[in-house]
């Protein structure tokens, strides 16, 4: 049995009449490869019936970038992790119990510490 498709709207994508092509503006084409086939496809379809296609094609795209921001992330944390053990060995556990030292939480039981001032220079810890 042959399957035809027809337009839900009742329209014709594309036509010659009056001496012009009357296209239907959803009338598109796209070339690419079909994300689920990996077959080239350069094709003129109706606007609609292309979007299962972008969709699964957008659905892949942001996996991807998921994946990679991801990877970013825990590099970030690999890298600020070996930062903080650098900063910590320098400022020594004498530095640590410093009054002036501010003590600020940060998720996971992550700390920042930074001197009284907003700067980090106490003038009048300097003599000035």
């Amino acid at each position: 049995m042959e399957t035809r498709f027809i337009c839900p709207l009742g329209a014709k994508c594309e036509e010659a009449r009056d001496g012009a092509i009357h296209r239907c503006a959803w009338y598109t084409k796209v070339v690419g490869k079909d994300p689920q086939s990996e077959s080239s496809f350069d094709e003129w379809r109706c606007a609609m019936a292309w979007l299962p296609i972008l969709l699964v094609n957008v659905a892949a795209t942001n996996q991807g970038q998921t994946q990679a921001i991801c990877s970013f992330r825990d590099e970030t944390i690999g890298r600020q992790d070996v930062l903080n053990t650098i900063l910590g060995a320098c400022r020594g556990p004498a530095n640590l119990q410093h009054p002036a030292l501010l003590r600020h939480t940060i998720g996971d039981g992550l700390t920042i510490e930074e001197h009284g001032s907003q700067s980090g220079f106490d003038p009048h810890e300097h003599g000035g």
